[in-house]
């Protein structure tokens, strides 16, 4: 038996002027089917069934088949199933005091889940009229958990609301400006399953035609976010050393069909990376 699950997301207000997230997909993990443990994680985690959730280790993320929505999921790791492949920068700003973002959704076997996974390749922040690239630690690699336990029932159609807190998770430090995820599941909504399944009124990653504001959701650069001011870059890809003053994060190869995410060198002293795709 199986059921129906779709993500939406919104954002709390806060002080930058727009907070650009690439964010790649998003994947839910079922209770009991093991790869859910952390390793190496960064302090921020809440236990199964909490709201806030932050980085934490696990192994690298798999790259499925681009699943629709209401279509058959595609499992790409062990107890991880892909939801949603948005594929697409989001402007988490445009998304406040209770507009949303409807980020696409995919036929789920009924049953436990405790976890969702963000997979997120890089972003940029504007603040004071300047733009600057965010660095996001392991972002595309292990992903973004978010520890949330819920039930999905069969022949039942389940929205969860994940609210992405853009101005607590963005901090400014000598390095420059650090994504470290705030992510809580603010709402879930159930409905009986259609017939025929939910209707696919979405565009490219299977997100939603609903409304959205002109400039919030666009392509992920192909080259990746450039920089200004004077802050310092940093992350290397796999192997890539940290980047010194001026340096931005360095990407090269993204996930295919069945594919994992690939990365490649990182920025040296005053250089800047740039990013080739991401999945399809």
């Amino acid at each position: 038996m199986t059921s129906d699950l779709f993500i939406e997301l919104t954002d709390a207000p806060g002080p930058y002027e727009h907070i650009y997230v690439d964010l790649v997909k998003i994947e839910a993990h079922q209770k009991g089917t093991g790869g859910d443990d952390g390793g190496g994680g960064a302090a921020g985690d809440m236990g199964g069934g909490g709201a806030a959730g932050g980085m934490m280790g696990g192994g690298a993320a798999g790259g499925g088949g681009a699943a629709g929505r209401g279509v058959g999921s595609v499992f790409v790791e062990a107890g991880w199933t892909e939801v949603a492949v948005p594929n697409q920068s989001i402007d988490l700003l445009a998304f406040q005091n209770g507009a949303t973002l409807d980020l696409g959704g995919t036929a789920l076997p009924a049953g436990s889940y405790d976890m969702l996974r963000l997979i997120v390749s890089g972003g940029e922040v504007s603040v004071g009229g300047q733009t600057y690239p965010l660095i996001i630690p392991s972002g595309d690699e292990t992903g973004i958990k978010l520890r949330y336990a819920f039930d999905l029932a069969a022949d039942v159609s389940t929205t969860l609301t994940v609210d992405f807190d853009g101005a607590a998770s963005v901090t400014e430090t000598p390095m420059g400006y650090i994504l470290r995820p705030v992510l809580t599941v603010q709402g879930r909504r159930d409905a009986p399953r259609p017939t025929a399944g939910r209707p696919v009124d979405g565009g490219a990653g299977g997100m939603g035609a609903s409304h959205v504001p002109d400039g919030a959701v666009r392509p992920i650069p192909p080259m990746g976010h450039g920089g200004a001011g004077g802050h310092a870059g940093a992350a290397g890809g796999a192997g890539g050393a940290a980047g010194g003053a001026g340096g931005a994060a360095g990407h090269a190869g993204g996930a295919g069909a069945g594919g994992a995410a690939g990365h490649a060198g990182g920025a040296g002293a005053g250089g800047a990376g740039g990013r080739a795709g991401a999945g399809g």
